[in-house]
């Protein structure tokens, strides 16, 4: 309801006083056409919401915060009338905005845009509404229907850069699953190979030697430390500034 509405009901209120009042065919006129108005605003309104299916995907599940959530929105006209003034608006979520996208549908018609969602707090979302708002050519009447989107995704916080971290800590050794090849002697043996002149003795894979009546060497891997931990001191003593 807006105050356009209650204008013409003030006004149906007074052409209705004045036709009984006086009995003059002209405002019983006026009121019937007020009425018809009125009616046809309505039925125009509450039927624009009939067979009306929306579905919202997304790219991903997951985002952090100042980033955006890309996805799509469909809509289909299910009935073979057309559907005008519509408009499209997201109701809850991390970024619920009033405003909306306005559409028009022709019969069995199905309509689909890209979105993207502002990502402005953190947190893990079960649900949100997309609510699809229904207006009669008169701007008397203003219906809505809410459509849930039941697939949940999660906001983490926003990721901060660390100027003064040394990347060559990713690269000590470890007992990583990731590895390279070393040279020098490690407990990680890769591989078997014959034996070239200038090898170690220390290399030599001897049962293997024996088994293949041939000098055979190991060849060796060195694992790679792949993952660096950050842990976040929150006691007030560590603590440096002012909110």
């Amino acid at each position: 309801m807006n105050r356009r509405f209650f204008g013409i009901v003030l006004l149906l209120l007074v052409v209705g006083f004045y036709a009984f009042g006086t009995g003059f065919d002209f405002f019983f006129r006026l009121l019937y056409v007020l009425l018809l108005v009125i009616g046809i605003g309505f039925v125009w309104a509450w039927l624009n919401l009939r067979g009306i299916s929306l579905e919202v995907t997304r790219d991903a599940s997951r985002g952090q915060v100042g980033g955006y959530l890309l996805g799509q929105v469909s809509i289909v006209n299910h009935t073979i009338l057309p559907k005008s003034w519509l408009e499209v608006a997201e109701a809850t979520g991390p970024s619920a905005d009033i405003s909306g996208r306005g559409l028009a549908l022709m019969r069995q018609q199905t309509r689909s845009w890209r979105i993207q969602t502002y990502l402005a707090k953190r947190g893990v979302y079960h649900s949100r509404q997309i609510r699809l708002i229904s207006q009669d050519p008169f701007g008397l009447f203003r219906l809505r229907r809410e459509f849930d989107d039941p697939n949940p995704y999660i906001v983490f916080p926003a990721v901060e850069p660390l100027p003064d971290l040394d990347v060559r800590f990713a690269g000590l050794p470890s007992d990583s699953k990731t590895t390279r090849h070393w040279e020098q002697i490690t407990t990680d043996v890769a591989s078997i190979r014959g034996y070239v002149e200038g090898d170690s003795m220390r290399r030599i894979h001897w049962p293997y030697t024996a088994r293949m009546n041939e000098l055979m060497v190991k060849e060796f891997d060195l694992g790679i430390s792949a993952e660096s931990w950050v842990l976040l001191d929150m006691h007030h003593i560590s603590q440096f500034g002012m909110d």
